[in-house]
């Protein structure tokens, strides 16, 4: 039987508590991810979902599609910064969601910031779209099913296998199949074509003398 990823449940706390519990009261340096996938083209994304309150909309009339984390840049610059420094290390995208609670008034507005460029002052070049809760459901969907995949696709992004000294393009050739005793690379690791020997049946163009 195929294994399946889980549904998305609710949120486990237990993490979050026993992390809090272990600081006393410490100021974190981490920050937590609401979202992070790998994309087969794309590379890894970090997802940032920020909350509009019903409160602070109408005391600073704004909604989902007006607000900016630049307007409340002191409160979380660390946070923003650390995102940014995350997706800049793992050469990713970063995207900022603003939405609103299901059921509110501006529960039809959600605005997906696609940062491009950030600074200590702030974000000063971004891609915005405006979604409805309808259409961001269905370009979020797409993007949650290109980013599943087969597990192997988890540790690289174009994969080759190597077993008893040979590498292979594909795991069920006549000398992979049915074999766990193999490790997984990605075929820009350029190293392994000069440790090991290429397999014939996987490349049969290959020169091999």
């Amino acid at each position: 039987m195929e294994e399946v990823s889980k549904a998305l449940g609710h949120d486990d706390e237990s993490g979050f508590l026993f992390a809090q519990e272990m600081l006393a009261g410490d100021v974190t340096a981490a920050v937590n991810f609401d979202r992070l996938m790998r994309h087969p083209q794309q590379g890894f994304i970090i997802m940032e979902y920020l909350l509009c309150e019903e409160e602070q909309m109408r005391k600073h009339n704004t909604t989902p599609y007006t607000s900016h984390p630049n307007k409340y840049w002191d409160l979380n610059r660390r946070k923003f910064l650390s995102l940014w420094r995350a997706a800049l290390d793992l050469k990713g995208t970063l995207y900022l969601v603003n939405y609103a609670k299901s059921g509110t008034e501006f529960e039809d507005q959600i605005l997906l910031i696609k940062v491009k460029g950030m600074n200590e002052k702030g974000i000063f070049d971004q891609e915005s779209t405006q979604f409805t809760r309808r259409s961001f459901q269905a370009w979020f969907r797409d993007l949650n099913r290109a980013c599943l995949g087969p597990e192997e696709s988890i540790l690289a992004r174009t994969p080759i296998y190597v077993r008893k000294g040979f590498y292979h393009s594909k795991n069920n050739c006549s000398f992979m199949r049915g074999k766990a005793d193999y490790y997984t690379f990605d075929e820009s690791e350029t190293w392994i074509y000069g440790r090991y020997r290429a397999c014939k049946e996987c490349y049969p163009n290959r020169n091999y003398q």
